[in-house]
């Protein structure tokens, strides 16, 4: 399994959401930063090595700070060919963010993904001006079918 970034500050590149340590991945926001000309909305993807049957993901928010953490999301899902196969969105608390491992459990199980896509559609930040610029995640797992 892989993962890539629309872009990432030094020192915080998208490997980091692989792992379950305080280390974070965080969008570019200085001149020097991987890929800091992005426009768009941030995303990470992670690709696997094998089609996989998904139920699911989990989204952990940096451990402090507000900058990048996701409010509203959008997950897209493709097949071998990079064919889009769904297309998921929602939302987190608009009040407060939850510091803990969330996990979205999707309606039903997608078989053959190859790898999934998550668009950081609105984020929080730690000032007005700032809501939506950047994108962070402490963590970004898929969540496998698992056949019995």
């Amino acid at each position: 399994m892989t993962v890539q970034s629309c872009c990432n500050h030094n020192g915080e590149p998208a490997e980091n959401v692989l792992n379950d340590e305080e280390s974070i991945w965080h969008s570019a926001y200085e001149a020097n930063d991987n890929n800091n000309n992005h426009s768009g909305k941030h995303y990470l993807e992670i690709s696997f090595t094998n089609p996989e049957d998904v139920d699911g993901f989990i989204y952990r928010a940096r451990p402090t700070g507000k900058n990048g953490a996701i409010y509203k999301y959008i997950l897209k899902l493709y097949d071998e060919d990079n064919n889009n196969i769904a297309e998921i969105s929602g939302n987190f608390d608009r009040m407060a963010i939850d510091r803990k491992s969330a996990t979205i459990k999707f309606k039903k199980t997608y078989s053959n993904v190859k790898s999934m896509k998550l668009i950081f559609d609105s984020t929080f930040a730690d000032s007005i001006k700032d809501i939506d610029k950047f994108a962070s995640a402490r963590k970004f797992l898929p969540i496998f079918h698992d056949v019995e």
